[in-house]
């Protein structure tokens, strides 16, 4: 039985749900598959985040402070594995 295909447009609303659902979160990780085979894990803060849609590509942009992009990574939706959003920072927020 095939698995069903999860496209870049699935991988970017489910970003949004997860932002949604934990507005707190203040980490992403991203766990892809590099070209080696090998699980590769990326984690930023979650606030200078943000995944696109291109074509069967993830754009996952960062920043830091203001406009401008910080970085840039590319992934195929077919190697994207896990987006996680978690809290991690202790103590309470207000």
């Amino acid at each position: 039985e095939a698995k069903p295909v999860v496209r870049a447009t699935d991988w970017v609303a489910a970003w949004q749900a997860a932002r949604r659902a934990c507005p707190d979160g203040d980490t992403v990780t991203l766990t892809f598959i590099e070209r080696s085979g090998l699980r590769t894990e990326l984690q930023k803060s979650a606030s200078n985040v943000e995944l696109s849609a291109v074509g069967e590509l993830v754009m996952v942009t960062v920043k830091a402070g203001g406009v401008a992009a910080e970085s840039v990574i590319v992934i195929r939706a077919v190697d994207l594995v896990r987006v996680e959003i978690a809290r991690k920072e202790s103590g309470a927020r207000k």
